[in-house]
């Protein structure tokens, strides 16, 4: 007698029987491999256009981040060609609630905001504290956008108070809810707005265009200010 013929998948089963685990690593890594991926070219997300570098002592309501973007997306411009004029509000704060572990809070808000300074992230720049931030930093730009002097660790005529911008006063910004209900305004209406210093020129097109891009949207939300 013949042994009866094997049917078509066989072998196919045969092999999985004893290989399957090797399957499963290649399918996690080829995952993880497309996760990675899609991460570093931000398949799916929509890039901001223009991006806001909040530095104080306390963060800002999630509402009121929101509304301060709305705000400037109001009147920016699609730079990038998706279709959406998108803001990003990035917060780096220094104090906690953590008293034992209050300076290493600050250090990692300060290393944050280095990064994002190191990769040109925001362009706008909106502190509590002036004056403190560009002993810290010397980043700020004077008014004309020009990078401050050397030895110029000043922040005066360099920045605007927000409520004293009309195009940004004139925006209502809501209210915020956390554990109790406020007014966004009042929040923001004591924090300044200033415009980030460069000190050499962009190293492409891109990088041009984008600050040709904000720069532009910066005129129109200082107009009529004075600083």
């Amino acid at each position: 007698m013949t042994a009866p013929e094997k049917g078509r998948w066989y072998w196919a089963k045969n092999w999985l029987h004893y290989h399957w685990v090797y399957l499963v690593i290649a399918a996690v890594v080829l995952w993880v491999g497309i996760s990675w991926l899609a991460n570093a070219l931000h398949w799916g997300e929509t890039l901001p256009d223009y991006q806001i570098a909040y530095v104080g002592k306390n963060s800002l309501p999630e509402d009121t981040a929101h509304a301060i973007e709305a705000a400037f997306a109001q009147y920016g411009e699609d730079l990038n060609g998706d279709g959406i004029v998108s803001v990003k509000l990035n917060q780096y704060v220094s104090d906690t609630e953590d008293v034992e572990n209050a300076s290493t809070y600050a250090l990692a808000a300060q290393m944050q905001f280095l990064a994002d300074m190191n990769a040109e992230e925001s362009y706008f720049l909106l502190l509590d504290d002036p004056a403190h931030f560009q002993l810290d930093y010397q980043a700020l730009a004077n008014w004309d956008g020009t990078p401050p002097g050397d030895n110029d660790y000043t922040a005066a005529g360099k920045t605007v108070p927000w409520a004293d911008c009309p195009t940004l006063a004139g925006y209502d910004l809501g209210t915020y809810q956390t554990t109790v209900t406020g007014s966004s305004a009042e929040l923001v209406n004591g924090l300044f707005l200033g415009r980030r210093a460069f000190y050499e020129e962009p190293t492409n097109e891109k990088a041009a265009l984008a600050r040709e891009g904000a720069q532009r949207l910066w005129e129109i939300l200082t107009e009529g200010a004075t600083p």
